[in-house]
Protein backbone atom coordinates (compact mmCIF):
# COMPACT_ATOMS: atom_id res chain seq x y z
CA UNK A 1 0.00 0.00 0.00
CA UNK A 2 1.21 3.52 -0.78
CA UNK A 3 0.06 6.76 0.86
CA UNK A 4 -2.53 7.50 -1.84
CA UNK A 5 -4.15 4.10 -1.29
CA UNK A 6 -4.17 4.80 2.45
CA UNK A 7 -5.93 8.12 1.87
CA UNK A 8 -8.49 6.31 -0.29
CA UNK A 9 -9.11 3.92 2.59
CA UNK A 10 -9.45 6.72 5.15
CA UNK A 11 -11.84 8.58 2.86
CA UNK A 12 -13.98 5.45 2.49
CA UNK A 13 -14.50 5.16 6.24
CA UNK A 14 -17.39 6.92 8.00
CA UNK A 15 -15.93 10.41 8.28
CA UNK A 16 -18.31 12.01 10.76
CA UNK A 17 -20.24 9.14 12.28
CA UNK A 18 -20.99 9.49 15.97
CA UNK A 19 -21.82 6.32 17.85
CA UNK A 20 -21.62 7.13 21.57
CA UNK A 21 -19.49 4.83 23.67
CA UNK A 22 -15.86 3.87 24.06
CA UNK A 23 -16.26 0.09 23.73
CA UNK A 24 -15.01 -0.04 20.13
CA UNK A 25 -11.78 1.84 20.63
CA UNK A 26 -11.20 0.17 24.00
CA UNK A 27 -11.42 -3.22 22.27
CA UNK A 28 -9.03 -2.13 19.52
CA UNK A 29 -6.48 -0.64 21.91
CA UNK A 30 -6.64 -3.76 24.09
CA UNK A 31 -5.80 -5.83 21.01
CA UNK A 32 -2.85 -3.45 20.39
CA UNK A 33 -1.59 -3.83 23.96
CA UNK A 34 -3.09 -0.59 25.31
CA UNK A 35 -0.23 1.69 24.21
CA UNK A 36 -2.04 4.73 25.63
CA UNK A 37 -1.56 3.46 29.19
CA UNK A 38 2.22 3.91 28.87
CA UNK A 39 2.01 7.55 27.76
CA UNK A 40 2.17 10.75 29.80
CA UNK A 41 -0.62 12.95 28.45
CA UNK A 42 -1.82 16.53 28.45
CA UNK A 43 -5.47 16.33 27.34
CA UNK A 44 -7.25 19.36 25.86
CA UNK A 45 -10.87 20.16 25.16
CA UNK A 46 -12.80 23.37 24.48
CA UNK A 47 -14.92 25.04 21.85
CA UNK A 48 -12.05 27.06 20.38
CA UNK A 49 -8.28 27.30 20.76
CA UNK A 50 -7.52 23.61 21.32
CA UNK A 51 -5.22 23.14 18.34
CA UNK A 52 -3.26 26.37 18.85
CA UNK A 53 -2.86 25.69 22.58
CA UNK A 54 -1.74 22.14 21.86
CA UNK A 55 0.86 23.25 19.32
CA UNK A 56 2.19 25.92 21.69
CA UNK A 57 2.49 23.36 24.50
CA UNK A 58 4.42 21.02 22.22
CA UNK A 59 6.77 23.81 21.13
CA UNK A 60 7.55 24.74 24.74
CA UNK A 61 8.09 21.10 25.75
CA UNK A 62 10.47 20.57 22.84
CA UNK A 63 12.61 23.50 23.97
CA UNK A 64 12.90 21.86 27.37
CA UNK A 65 14.40 18.77 25.77
CA UNK A 66 11.24 16.66 25.88
CA UNK A 67 10.07 14.65 22.91
CA UNK A 68 6.51 15.86 22.42
CA UNK A 69 3.85 14.09 20.39
CA UNK A 70 0.95 16.20 19.17
CA UNK A 71 -2.42 14.76 18.05
CA UNK A 72 -4.81 17.32 16.55
CA UNK A 73 -7.80 17.44 14.22
CA UNK A 74 -9.01 18.07 11.65
CA UNK A 75 -6.13 18.31 9.20
CA UNK A 76 -6.01 21.05 6.59
CA UNK A 77 -4.30 19.37 3.64
CA UNK A 78 -2.92 15.98 4.71
CA UNK A 79 -3.71 13.31 7.27
CA UNK A 80 -0.04 13.47 8.30
CA UNK A 81 -0.71 16.83 10.00
CA UNK A 82 -2.64 15.04 12.75
CA UNK A 83 0.45 13.16 13.99
CA UNK A 84 3.31 15.44 14.94
CA UNK A 85 6.52 14.83 16.93
CA UNK A 86 8.76 17.76 17.88
CA UNK A 87 7.12 19.96 15.26
CA UNK A 88 7.47 17.45 12.41
CA UNK A 89 4.49 15.72 10.81
CA UNK A 90 4.66 11.96 10.48
CA UNK A 91 6.20 11.00 7.10
CA UNK A 92 3.68 9.58 4.65
CA UNK A 93 5.52 6.25 4.40
CA UNK A 94 5.69 5.97 8.19
CA UNK A 95 1.93 6.50 8.48
CA UNK A 96 1.42 3.73 5.91
CA UNK A 97 3.78 1.49 7.89
CA UNK A 98 1.95 2.11 11.19
CA UNK A 99 -1.41 1.46 9.53
CA UNK A 100 -0.33 -1.77 7.81
CA UNK A 101 1.24 -3.06 11.00
CA UNK A 102 -2.00 -2.58 12.89
CA UNK A 103 -4.46 -3.48 10.12
CA UNK A 104 -4.81 -7.16 11.19
CA UNK A 105 -5.85 -6.06 14.68
CA UNK A 106 -8.25 -3.52 13.22
CA UNK A 107 -9.91 -6.13 11.00
CA UNK A 108 -10.07 -8.68 13.82
CA UNK A 109 -11.73 -6.31 16.28
CA UNK A 110 -14.05 -4.83 13.68
CA UNK A 111 -15.45 -8.30 12.99
CA UNK A 112 -16.12 -8.68 16.70
CA UNK A 113 -17.99 -5.38 16.96
CA UNK A 114 -19.85 -5.74 13.61
CA UNK A 115 -22.16 -4.08 12.62
CA UNK A 116 -20.95 -1.36 15.00
CA UNK A 117 -18.08 -0.28 12.75
CA UNK A 118 -15.22 2.02 13.64
CA UNK A 119 -15.41 5.69 12.79
CA UNK A 120 -12.44 7.27 11.04
CA UNK A 121 -11.57 9.26 14.16
CA UNK A 122 -11.42 6.09 16.26
CA UNK A 123 -9.02 4.50 13.78
CA UNK A 124 -6.81 7.58 13.60
CA UNK A 125 -6.76 7.93 17.39
CA UNK A 126 -5.66 4.33 17.83
CA UNK A 127 -2.90 4.82 15.25
CA UNK A 128 -1.77 7.96 17.08
CA UNK A 129 -1.41 6.15 20.40
CA UNK A 130 0.49 3.33 18.72
CA UNK A 131 2.80 5.71 16.83
CA UNK A 132 3.62 7.84 19.86
CA UNK A 133 4.27 4.70 21.89
CA UNK A 134 6.62 3.31 19.23
CA UNK A 135 8.68 6.50 18.91
CA UNK A 136 8.84 6.82 22.72
CA UNK A 137 7.61 10.37 23.24
CA UNK A 138 7.96 11.96 26.68
CA UNK A 139 4.54 13.59 26.46
CA UNK A 140 1.49 13.37 24.21
CA UNK A 141 -0.44 16.61 23.77
CA UNK A 142 -3.83 15.16 22.96
CA UNK A 143 -6.65 17.20 21.46
CA UNK A 144 -10.24 16.05 21.83
CA UNK A 145 -12.04 15.64 18.52
CA UNK A 146 -15.47 16.70 19.80
CA UNK A 147 -16.86 17.13 23.30
CA UNK A 148 -15.04 14.86 25.72
CA UNK A 149 -17.18 12.23 27.42
CA UNK A 150 -17.56 9.86 24.43
CA UNK A 151 -14.65 11.20 22.39
CA UNK A 152 -12.22 8.47 21.30
CA UNK A 153 -9.32 10.26 22.99
CA UNK A 154 -11.08 9.89 26.34
CA UNK A 155 -10.18 6.20 26.43
CA UNK A 156 -7.07 7.28 28.35
CA UNK A 157 -6.74 6.92 32.10
CA UNK A 158 -5.98 10.05 34.12
CA UNK A 159 -3.90 12.51 32.10
CA UNK A 160 -1.20 14.50 33.87
CA UNK A 161 -3.02 17.72 32.93
CA UNK A 162 -6.60 18.28 31.71
CA UNK A 163 -7.16 21.60 29.91
CA UNK A 164 -10.52 23.24 29.14
CA UNK A 165 -9.81 26.25 26.93
CA UNK A 166 -13.36 27.70 26.83
CA UNK A 167 -16.96 26.64 26.28
CA UNK A 168 -19.52 28.16 23.92
CA UNK A 169 -22.22 26.88 21.58
CA UNK A 170 -21.01 24.57 18.81
CA UNK A 171 -21.95 21.05 17.67
CA UNK A 172 -25.28 21.61 19.45
CA UNK A 173 -26.83 18.73 17.52
CA UNK A 174 -24.45 16.33 19.25
CA UNK A 175 -23.24 17.91 22.50
CA UNK A 176 -26.34 19.69 23.75
CA UNK A 177 -28.22 22.91 23.14
CA UNK A 178 -26.93 24.87 26.15
CA UNK A 179 -23.51 25.88 27.41
CA UNK A 180 -24.20 23.88 30.58
CA UNK A 181 -24.84 20.68 28.61
CA UNK A 182 -21.77 21.19 26.41
CA UNK A 183 -19.57 21.96 29.43
CA UNK A 184 -20.76 18.75 31.09
CA UNK A 185 -19.61 16.74 28.05
CA UNK A 186 -16.24 18.48 27.92
CA UNK A 187 -15.61 18.29 31.66
CA UNK A 188 -15.42 14.49 31.47
CA UNK A 189 -11.80 14.64 30.38
CA UNK A 190 -11.08 15.69 33.99
CA UNK A 191 -10.29 12.55 35.98
CA UNK A 192 -9.06 11.56 39.39
CA UNK A 193 -5.27 11.77 39.50
CA UNK A 194 -4.99 14.63 37.01
CA UNK A 195 -4.63 18.40 37.40
CA UNK A 196 -7.16 20.72 35.74
CA UNK A 197 -6.47 24.02 33.95
CA UNK A 198 -9.32 26.19 32.66
CA UNK A 199 -9.44 29.33 30.56
CA UNK A 200 -12.16 31.96 30.20
CA UNK A 201 -15.32 30.11 31.24
CA UNK A 202 -18.74 31.72 31.46
CA UNK A 203 -20.38 31.17 34.88
CA UNK A 204 -22.58 28.25 33.84
CA UNK A 205 -19.61 26.40 32.31
CA UNK A 206 -17.37 27.17 35.29
CA UNK A 207 -19.96 25.73 37.68
CA UNK A 208 -20.00 22.44 35.75
CA UNK A 209 -16.19 22.22 35.61
CA UNK A 210 -15.87 22.99 39.33
CA UNK A 211 -18.42 20.29 40.16
CA UNK A 212 -16.55 17.76 38.03
CA UNK A 213 -13.27 18.62 39.75
CA UNK A 214 -14.91 18.24 43.15
CA UNK A 215 -16.37 14.85 42.20
CA UNK A 216 -12.99 13.59 40.94
CA UNK A 217 -10.88 15.19 43.69
CA UNK A 218 -8.92 17.22 41.15
CA UNK A 219 -7.24 20.59 41.78
CA UNK A 220 -8.49 23.32 39.43
CA UNK A 221 -6.50 26.40 38.44
CA UNK A 222 -8.35 29.19 36.63
CA UNK A 223 -7.26 31.90 34.23
CA UNK A 224 -7.76 35.29 35.87
CA UNK A 225 -7.76 33.83 39.38
CA UNK A 226 -4.71 31.61 39.77
CA UNK A 227 -2.73 32.71 36.71
CA UNK A 228 -3.18 35.43 34.12
CA UNK A 229 -2.12 37.24 30.98
CA UNK A 230 -0.49 40.34 32.47
CA UNK A 231 0.31 42.36 29.37
CA UNK A 232 0.05 42.24 25.61
CA UNK A 233 1.32 44.64 22.98
CA UNK A 234 1.74 44.52 19.22
CA UNK A 235 5.26 44.72 17.77
CA UNK A 236 5.45 44.73 13.97
CA UNK A 237 4.15 41.33 12.82
CA UNK A 238 4.37 39.82 16.31
CA UNK A 239 3.06 40.41 19.80
CA UNK A 240 4.87 40.65 23.13
CA UNK A 241 3.19 39.21 26.19
CA UNK A 242 3.85 38.79 29.91
CA UNK A 243 2.37 35.94 31.93
CA UNK A 244 1.74 35.35 35.63
CA UNK A 245 2.13 31.61 35.97
CA UNK A 246 1.64 29.25 38.89
CA UNK A 247 5.34 29.12 39.74
CA UNK A 248 6.55 32.52 38.57
CA UNK A 249 6.18 35.44 36.19
CA UNK A 250 7.46 35.44 32.62
CA UNK A 251 7.98 38.73 30.81
CA UNK A 252 8.89 39.90 27.32
CA UNK A 253 7.64 36.78 25.53
CA UNK A 254 7.48 37.20 21.76
CA UNK A 255 4.90 35.37 19.63
CA UNK A 256 4.31 35.39 15.91
CA UNK A 257 0.77 34.13 16.50
CA UNK A 258 -1.46 37.21 16.58
CA UNK A 259 -4.53 38.22 18.55
CA UNK A 260 -5.53 38.41 22.18
CA UNK A 261 -7.04 34.92 21.91
CA UNK A 262 -3.63 33.52 20.94
CA UNK A 263 -2.05 35.33 23.89
CA UNK A 264 -4.62 33.62 26.11
CA UNK A 265 -3.84 30.28 24.44
CA UNK A 266 -0.14 30.88 25.15
CA UNK A 267 -0.97 31.59 28.80
CA UNK A 268 -2.89 28.32 29.11
CA UNK A 269 -0.06 26.48 27.36
CA UNK A 270 2.59 27.96 29.65
CA UNK A 271 0.73 26.99 32.81
CA UNK A 272 0.02 23.51 31.43
CA UNK A 273 3.75 22.95 30.94
CA UNK A 274 4.47 24.34 34.41
CA UNK A 275 2.13 21.74 35.88
CA UNK A 276 3.57 18.98 33.71
CA UNK A 277 7.13 19.82 34.77
CA UNK A 278 6.06 20.65 38.36
CA UNK A 279 8.30 23.72 38.50
CA UNK A 280 9.04 27.17 37.15
CA UNK A 281 10.98 26.55 34.00
CA UNK A 282 13.63 28.37 32.02
CA UNK A 283 12.33 31.72 30.81
CA UNK A 284 14.72 31.61 27.87
CA UNK A 285 13.41 28.22 26.79
CA UNK A 286 9.86 29.49 27.18
CA UNK A 287 10.70 32.50 25.02
CA UNK A 288 12.15 30.27 22.33
CA UNK A 289 9.20 27.86 22.46
CA UNK A 290 6.64 30.65 22.08
CA UNK A 291 8.61 32.34 19.32
CA UNK A 292 8.80 29.10 17.32
CA UNK A 293 5.16 28.12 17.86
CA UNK A 294 3.02 27.89 14.73
CA UNK A 295 -0.62 27.06 14.18
CA UNK A 296 -1.43 26.67 10.47
CA UNK A 297 -4.79 27.95 9.34
CA UNK A 298 -5.20 30.22 12.35
CA UNK A 299 -4.57 33.83 11.28
CA UNK A 300 -2.00 32.46 8.86
CA UNK A 301 -0.61 35.10 6.51
CA UNK A 302 0.00 33.87 2.96
CA UNK A 303 1.23 37.02 1.23
CA UNK A 304 1.39 40.82 1.24
CA UNK A 305 0.15 43.48 -1.20
CA UNK A 306 -2.65 42.65 -0.80
CA UNK A 307 -2.42 40.85 2.52
CA UNK A 308 -4.05 37.41 2.46
CA UNK A 309 -5.03 35.78 5.75
CA UNK A 310 -6.41 32.28 6.34
CA UNK A 311 -8.41 31.63 9.50
CA UNK A 312 -10.57 28.62 10.30
CA UNK A 313 -13.15 30.43 12.47
CA UNK A 314 -16.20 28.14 12.24
CA UNK A 315 -18.49 29.27 15.06
CA UNK A 316 -19.60 32.65 16.43
CA UNK A 317 -17.05 32.62 19.26
CA UNK A 318 -14.20 31.99 16.82
CA UNK A 319 -15.58 34.55 14.37
CA UNK A 320 -15.75 37.16 17.14
CA UNK A 321 -12.09 36.52 18.01
CA UNK A 322 -11.16 36.83 14.33
CA UNK A 323 -13.12 40.08 13.96
CA UNK A 324 -11.46 41.57 17.03
CA UNK A 325 -8.01 40.64 15.74
CA UNK A 326 -8.68 42.02 12.26
CA UNK A 327 -9.72 45.31 13.87
CA UNK A 328 -6.80 45.58 16.28
CA UNK A 329 -3.87 43.84 14.63
CA UNK A 330 -4.10 44.70 10.93
CA UNK A 331 -4.08 47.88 8.87
CA UNK A 332 -5.95 47.89 5.57
CA UNK A 333 -8.20 50.04 3.40
CA UNK A 334 -10.83 47.46 2.48
CA UNK A 335 -11.55 44.03 3.94
CA UNK A 336 -12.59 41.37 1.44
CA UNK A 337 -13.98 38.20 2.98
CA UNK A 338 -14.06 34.86 1.16
CA UNK A 339 -16.43 32.73 3.23
CA UNK A 340 -17.45 29.07 3.15
CA UNK A 341 -19.36 27.52 6.08
CA UNK A 342 -20.50 23.97 6.81
CA UNK A 343 -24.25 23.40 6.90
CA UNK A 344 -24.39 22.28 10.56
CA UNK A 345 -22.88 25.53 11.87
CA UNK A 346 -24.49 28.71 13.21
CA UNK A 347 -24.24 30.50 9.87
CA UNK A 348 -26.04 33.67 10.90
CA UNK A 349 -24.03 33.88 14.13
CA UNK A 350 -20.74 33.65 12.24
CA UNK A 351 -21.76 36.16 9.58
CA UNK A 352 -23.10 38.61 12.16
CA UNK A 353 -19.64 38.82 13.75
CA UNK A 354 -17.78 39.37 10.48
CA UNK A 355 -19.86 41.12 7.86
CA UNK A 356 -19.91 44.58 9.42
CA UNK A 357 -16.14 44.81 8.92
CA UNK A 358 -16.16 43.98 5.22
CA UNK A 359 -16.42 46.02 2.05
CA UNK A 360 -17.02 42.89 -0.01
CA UNK A 361 -18.01 39.33 0.86
CA UNK A 362 -17.55 36.53 -1.65
CA UNK A 363 -19.52 33.43 -0.70
CA UNK A 364 -18.12 30.14 -1.90
CA UNK A 365 -18.05 26.41 -1.16
CA UNK A 366 -15.40 23.97 0.05
CA UNK A 367 -14.98 20.36 -0.98
CA UNK A 368 -16.79 18.88 2.04
CA UNK A 369 -20.20 17.38 1.33
CA UNK A 370 -21.37 19.42 4.34
CA UNK A 371 -20.51 22.73 2.68
CA UNK A 372 -23.48 25.12 2.54
CA UNK A 373 -24.35 26.18 -1.02
CA UNK A 374 -22.94 29.65 -1.67
CA UNK A 375 -26.28 31.09 -2.75
CA UNK A 376 -27.86 30.03 0.56
CA UNK A 377 -25.09 31.78 2.49
CA UNK A 378 -25.75 34.92 0.47
CA UNK A 379 -29.47 34.68 1.17
CA UNK A 380 -28.86 34.49 4.93
CA UNK A 381 -26.38 37.39 4.76
CA UNK A 382 -28.55 39.96 3.01
CA UNK A 383 -30.16 41.22 6.21
CA UNK A 384 -26.88 41.43 8.14
CA UNK A 385 -24.89 44.13 6.40
CA UNK A 386 -24.69 46.69 3.65
CA UNK A 387 -21.49 45.45 2.04
CA UNK A 388 -21.40 44.15 -1.52
CA UNK A 389 -22.04 40.41 -1.92
CA UNK A 390 -20.74 38.13 -4.66
CA UNK A 391 -21.62 34.44 -5.10
CA UNK A 392 -18.90 32.22 -6.58
CA UNK A 393 -19.32 28.53 -5.67
CA UNK A 394 -15.88 27.49 -6.95
CA UNK A 395 -13.36 28.35 -4.23
CA UNK A 396 -10.32 28.87 -6.50
CA UNK A 397 -12.42 31.21 -8.64
CA UNK A 398 -13.61 33.00 -5.49
CA UNK A 399 -9.98 33.62 -4.52
CA UNK A 400 -9.18 34.86 -8.01
CA UNK A 401 -12.17 37.21 -7.84
CA UNK A 402 -10.99 38.57 -4.49
CA UNK A 403 -7.52 39.20 -5.91
CA UNK A 404 -8.98 40.83 -9.01
CA UNK A 405 -10.95 43.30 -6.93
CA UNK A 406 -8.28 44.01 -4.30
CA UNK A 407 -5.70 46.77 -4.34
CA UNK A 408 -2.31 46.37 -2.61
CA UNK A 409 -3.45 48.03 0.64
CA UNK A 410 -6.50 45.77 1.05
CA UNK A 411 -6.81 42.63 3.20
CA UNK A 412 -8.35 39.38 1.97
CA UNK A 413 -9.45 36.92 4.66
CA UNK A 414 -10.53 33.38 3.74
CA UNK A 415 -12.56 31.95 6.60
CA UNK A 416 -15.71 30.21 7.87
CA UNK A 417 -14.38 26.64 7.93
CA UNK A 418 -11.13 24.76 8.41
CA UNK A 419 -12.10 22.79 5.30
CA UNK A 420 -12.20 26.03 3.30
CA UNK A 421 -8.83 26.99 4.73
CA UNK A 422 -7.41 23.60 3.75
CA UNK A 423 -8.72 23.97 0.20
CA UNK A 424 -7.25 27.48 0.03
CA UNK A 425 -3.85 26.25 1.26
CA UNK A 426 -3.78 23.62 -1.48
CA UNK A 427 -4.65 26.30 -4.04
CA UNK A 428 -1.86 28.61 -2.86
CA UNK A 429 0.60 25.70 -2.63
CA UNK A 430 -0.11 24.86 -6.26
CA UNK A 431 0.59 28.50 -7.10
CA UNK A 432 3.94 28.30 -5.29
CA UNK A 433 2.97 30.85 -2.63
CA UNK A 434 3.41 28.48 0.34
Amino acid sequence: MDYFKLVEYFNSVDQFGINPGLARIQALLKELGNPQDSLSIIHLTGTNGKTSTARIISSILAEHGLKAGNYTSPHLCSYTERFCVDGCFIPELKLVEVFEKNLPSLKKVEKEVYPDKFSLFEILTALAFQYFYEVKVDCVVLEVGMGGRWDATNVIKAPVVSVVTNVSLDHTDRLGETVTEIAWEKAHIIKKGSFAIAGNLVPEALKVVEERCLEEGVALKLLGRDFSLLERRRENSSQIISIKGLYGNYEGLKMHLLGEHQAVNATLATVSVEVFLKEKFSEEKLKTGLRKAKSPGRLEKIKDNPTIILDGAHNPHGAAALAQTLRSEFSYRNLILVISILNDKDIVGILRELMSLASLVIFTENQSYRSTPAHLLAKKAKSLGSCKIVVEPDLPNAIKEALRRAIPVDLICITGSLYAVGDAKLYFANKGLI
